[in-house]
């Protein structure tokens, strides 16, 4: 009877687990699984039984107890065998409850981290709020969430968890940040991982991939085409860029021209940022047409991360005299769009 007890408070710990990670879960109107629910219950009726098996032990004599054997054994099993599925439910359902995924950026402020934290787990702000209150709504609830992840991306400078809400990383749950800077890493007492730029196969496939397989075959292209994809040092963006630019394109000397342009661009003189540089250069002189250029160049005038609307911009474009009409000039449009 006492092996079985200790079972049982094994079991009802998971059962804690588990309804805190369907509360999580259900945050967005989900409906439980019917499996866990299945689970939950049977939680339920095995703590009742055992209850009503210590009770009537409790009241029966020395000589009588031992008649409870089997039923003790019985039910012992029963909840051994909720235990291994309890955990399965928690392979299942993966690793985090919960991945909290927030976009910081340049121009960083603790409200507005703190506006975007709260948009994500379904904390509201009346918006008179203090920082410092904001805070302990933030810390609260995600304090109350386990299993969970949250991810700042694109860090540009330090910035204190604690103004914004956000607990230090505990057992189950991580923090996790993106940033061009080592020194945020070493601010924020963070173990750096250094993400390495594409290794020489994984760029020209991402290349040929994006240019298409029909222009490599043209005699004498493929190898222009290697020398290429060498200028975009492993860049995702660069080698995607260029692609584009180049797609389509079954001149020779247009290829011998693209080469020649990226090899006499100036070495990178401040690190990464100047090499996606140079591909995004690359990109806009070959749009060619002048009015497709300032088409491109209005983006920049938005935030950053603002999510444009593409019949908005298109809308601006006309205002602006850029383009006359959007079907005429739907496929060029696109592309500068994307």
């Amino acid at each position: 009877m006492n092996d079985l007890k200790r079972k049982v408070m094994e079991l009802n710990g998971m059962k804690e687990d588990t309804d805190s990670r369907m509360k999580a879960e259900l945050r967005p109107r989900k409906k439980l699984k019917r499996e866990v629910q299945i689970w939950l219950e049977n939680v339920e009726r095995i703590n009742g039984e055992v209850q009503n098996i210590n009770e009537r032990i409790g009241e029966s004599s020395t000589l009588t107890r031992g008649f409870y054997a089997d039923d003790v054994l019985k039910r012992t099993r029963e909840v051994e065998e909720l235990i291994q599925q309890g955990k399965f439910q928690e392979e299942k359902t993966g690793r985090f409850n919960i991945v909290i995924w927030t976009t910081v950026s340049k121009d960083m402020s603790i409200a507005k981290l703190q506006k975007d934290t709260a948009s994500k787990i379904g904390v509201r702000f009346c918006g008179d709020e203090y920082e410092i209150t904001r805070a302990g709504m933030l810390f609260e609830a995600l304090s109350r969430t386990p299993r969970s992840v949250i991810i700042l991306d694109d860090l540009w400078q330090e910035v204190s968890l604690d103004k914004v809400g956000i607990p230090q990383p505990f057992t189950r749950s991580k923090l996790v940040l993106t940033t061009r800077s080592f020194d945020v890493c070493r601010k924020m007492s963070c173990r750096a991982i250094k993400v390495k730029p594409l290794v020489e196969e994984e760029s020209w496939k991402l290349f040929s991939e994006k240019v298409g397989r029909g222009i490599l075959n043209i005699p004498e292209v493929e190898p222009i085409a290697k020398k290429i994809v060498e200028r975009c040092a492993g860049l995702p963006l660069g080698v995607i860029s260029v692609a584009s630019c180049m797609k389509d394109i079954n001149d020779l000397s247009e290829w011998r021209n693209a080469l020649k342009e990226l090899s006499n661009r100036k070495k990178s003189l401040n690190g990464l940022e100047e090499d996606v540089f140079q591909q995004l250069r690359f990109s806009y002189d070959h749009l060619k047409d002048p009015k497709l250029q300032h088409c491109f160049l209005s983006c920049a005038l938005y935030p950053e991360d603002w999510e444009i609307e593409e019949r908005e911009l298109v809308r601006l474009w006309i205002a602006e005299r850029l383009w006359k009409k959007w079907i005429a000039g739907r496929q060029s449009l696109t592309g500068v769009v994307q």
